[in-house]
């Protein structure tokens, strides 16, 4: 048997396998041997089948077996010994045709590899942007608070504008004798020139006219049931004019809104502005390191990055398109190998800064993002529901693989952002919080 292996490019390299007959022949014949043993052949006994007949019928197979389990071997051993830094599993290239009984057998496979890595993470040139919390945000998520807090009050007129005015009204079909009904309806139920005819007006307003001409859209469904006529004209007469009136502070609301143990800590308006404007705060502090990391994450996989064996690639893409019959043209596969390229730049420079730093994802870890993410996700409401709710939530996500393999990569992805603030290249710009949402939202 002989090995040898001659560089293809500064990041390839082919390897070949030559087996001679003499180095494959005893394994063959031995489970040659094993096979005649348990064959049934009718006319002779088990065991005693011709030899030439097993051949015939065995021999190609147990070849073809025991060839690939010795390539397999050698062929890993030499890699571990001779080759460094290999990626992808080695790309079966040619072998000579196969029969038996030939003098030798040759193989030949082309292994990828990737340059040494430093893991430098000061070569990437990044921006950090920061920016501070204005009050007219805080002012907005105040109200937002005190809306979603808000219940129905009564008003003296109608403001044909407001689309959160419910009317309670009355209503009375025309032609018949009963005593009314009482129906809770939107304004904007109402067609506009309705609208416009109701705005200004008070309790005991009289509006008349059939269902379509009142109404937008839909029939109103709780008026339906009680309807006689095919074509009925009713009359609608306001008892309650109903608006959204938004809550205040109080020191009972903020146990609603965020539970018993946060709520008992906002005791004044003034608290619960320093809670809204530190919870922003550690948002934007956050969102600033993701913005960090999908910088670097650019710079990363990008051509420019890491240089891989291209071609060598794409050879090892074909065949797995090929193996799995997947019917793609010349672009799609093009876009499958700009992917892998940066799939791979990505993992193996990621690899080479998990190795310097020591880098380590704990289950506590996981447990406390996928936490923070429930909280982000359901808000105020998950904290109503209680610390006992909460764990048994977290502990059912924790059964989800996929979830925390997620939750993993976030912490991952904010370890190397706190590594980039310590050790990368850095360049902090100060900007606005407009400015600071429109960059996040184009990044998204």
């Amino acid at each position: 048997m002989n090995i040898s292996s001659t560089p293809v490019s500064n990041l390839s390299t082919r390897v070949v396998i030559e087996i001679q007959n003499t180095d494959v022949a005893p394994q063959v014949a031995s489970e040659l041997k094993k096979i005649r043993q348990k064959m049934q052949v009718p006319g002779f006994r088990v065991g005693h089948a011709p030899m030439g007949l097993v051949k015939r019928q065995y021999e190609p197979s147990v070849l073809m077996e025991q060839l690939n389990a010795i390539v397999s071997k050698e062929l890993n051993g030499y890699i571990n010994e001779n080759i460094s830094n290999t990626i992808l599993e080695p790309i079966f290239e040619d072998s000579d045709k196969l029969e038996l009984n030939q003098e030798k057998y040759t193989f030949s496979f082309l292994v990828a590899q990737r340059p040494e890595m430093e893991a430098d993470l000061a070569q990437y040139a990044l921006s950090r942007y920061v920016c501070e919390v204005p009050a007219s945000e805080i002012d907005l998520q105040l109200e937002r608070i005190y809306k979603s807090a808000s219940k129905k009050g009564n008003l003296e007129t109608i403001d044909g504008g407001n689309d959160s005015i419910s009317l309670d009204v009355i209503f009375v079909e025309e032609g018949t004798d009963g005593e009314g009904m009482g129906v809770v309806l939107d304004l904007p139920e109402f067609k506009p020139e309705i609208r416009e005819q109701l705005n200004g007006q008070k309790v005991g307003f009289k509006l008349s006219g059939k269902i379509a001409e009142l109404f937008e859209g839909e029939i109103k469904p709780d008026i339906l049931p009680a309807l006689e006529g095919e074509d009925p004209t009713i009359t609608l007469e306001i008892a309650q004019i109903l608006d959204d009136v938004p809550a205040t502070f109080s020191p009972e609301l903020m146990k609603e809104v965020y539970g018993p143990e946060l709520g008992e800590t906002l005791q004044t308006e003034e608290d619960l502005r320093n809670h809204i404007a530190t919870e922003l705060g550690k948002s934007i502090d956050e969102q600033s390191k993701i913005m960090l990391t999908n910088q670097w994450y650019e710079e990363v996989t990008s051509p420019k990055g890491l240089e891989l064996p291209e071609d060598t690639i794409k050879m090892w893409l074909d065949q797995r398109i090929d193996e799995q019959k997947l019917e793609l043209d010349e672009a799609a596969r093009a876009d499958e190998l700009v992917r892998t390229m940066r799939y791979l730049r990505y993992n193996l420079t990621l690899d080479a800064i998990v190795k310097k730093y020591d880098l380590k994802v704990t289950r506590d870890e996981v447990v406390n993002q996928i936490t923070a993410n429930l909280a982000r996700q359901y808000g105020a409401i998950i904290q109503q529901l209680g610390a006992d709710f909460l764990n048994s939530f977290v502990e059912r996500e924790m059964e989800d693989r996929e979830k925390v393999e997620n939750a993993s990569s976030e912490i991952m992805m904010g370890k190397v952002a706190e590594l980039l603030l310590t050790d990368g290249n850095i360049v902090e710009s100060t900007v606005t919080y407009d400015e600071f949402i429109a960059m996040l939202q184009e990044q998204n």
